[in-house]
C-alpha cells in the first residue's frame, strides 16, 4: 500500500521515493511563461514603410533594384527580386520584397508594354516602372546596416568626376579604390543619374519646355514646329524652321 506524505515524496514497501514532481512542474511553467513571453514580443513587431515616395515616380527597368535600396536602406531593410520579370498581357511585372524571408513587406511593379518591345534588345532600358500593389508590413526590426553607404564627401566625388571619367565602370572602381568601398555598378549608375537630374533637372521637363518654347516663338516670329512622342509619351522626334529660314 502506498502512502502520500508529500507532493514530491512517495512511500512505498517502507522504501522512500523521491520523485521531483515541483523541480519539474516549477520548470515546464517557467519556461512556457518564457515562451509565451517571447511570442508575445514576437506579436507586437509590426511596423509600416510610407510609400509615398515610392508610389509618385517612374523607375527604369535596369535601376529598378538600386534605385529602391537606394530609398529602403536608410529606413534600415533591404529589398531583393523574389521572382524573375514576367511579361503579361498588361505589361512587364516585377516582385520586390524585404529580404528577410519571413517578412511580409513586398511591392509589385508594372511597366506598359512600349511598341520597342520585340525590336529592342536591352528591354530594361525603356521600361519604366510604377507601383502598383503592396504590402507595407515588415514583422521585424529594421536594423538593416548596408556595407557600404554613400556619404556627402563620395557624391560629393562622384558629381566632379562623373563628366572626367569615360565609362561607368571606371567611375565604379576609382570610387572603390579611393573610399574602400564594393558600390555595385548599378549602385554608380543610379547616383550619376541622380546627379545629373539635381545639377539639370528631370529630361522629361527639359523637352516640355523645348516643346513649349518653341510653340511660344512660332507663335511670335512664325515659322514651322512640330514634334512626334513616344508610345511612352516621351519626345522622340522635333522639328524647327525660323521664319527667316522659310524665306
Amino acid at each position: 500500500m502506498a502512502e502520500v506524505t508529500f507532493t514530491n515524496e512517495l512511500f512505498h514497501s517502507d522504501e522512500l521515493i523521491v520523485v521531483p514532481i515541483l523541480q519539474e512542474l516549477q520548470e515546464n511553467v517557467l519556461n512556457a511563461n518564457s515562451k509565451d513571453s517571447n511570442e508575445k514580443k514576437e506579436e507586437k513587431v509590426k511596423i509600416l514603410t510610407n510609400l509615398d515616395e515610392v508610389s509618385q515616380k517612374k523607375y527604369q527597368g535596369n535601376q529598378l533594384i538600386a534605385s529602391l535600396n537606394e530609398w529602403a536602406e536608410p529606413i534600415g531593410f533591404k529589398l531583393v527580386f523574389s521572382e524573375g520579370k514576367k511579361k503579361l498581357n498588361e505589361g512587364y511585372k516585377r516582385v520586390i520584397r524585404c529580404n528577410n524571408k519571413e517578412c511580409c513587406f513586398q511591392m509589385i511593379f508594372m511597366a506598359p508594354h512600349s511598341q520597342k518591345d520585340q525590336n529592342y534588345e536591352p528591354i530594361d532600358q525603356i521600361l519604366q516602372y510604377e507601383l502598383k500593389e503592396y504590402c507595407n508590413e515588415h514583422n521585424h526590426p529594421l536594423n538593416y546596416k548596408a556595407k557600404s553607404q554613400f556619404s556627402k564627401q563620395i557624391l560629393d566625388e562622384i558629381d566632379l568626376l562623373k563628366g572626367q571619367i569615360k565609362t561607368l565602370v571606371d567611375l565604379q572602381n576609382v570610387i572603390n579604390t579611393k573610399f574602400g568601398t564594393n558600390f555595385t555598378y548599378a549602385q554608380i549608375q543610379y547616383q550619376v543619374n541622380h546627379l545629373l537630374e539635381q545639377n539639370f533637372g528631370h529630361p522629361t521637363e527639359d523637352a516640355t519646355n523645348f516643346v513649349e518654347e518653341m510653340r511660344k516663338d512660332v507663335a511670335q516670329n512664325d515659322g514651322h514646329f512640330s514634334f512626334e512622342l513616344g508610345d511612352d509619351g516621351k519626345l522622340e522626334k522635333a522639328l524647327f524652321i525660323s521664319a527667316a529660314m522659310l524665306m
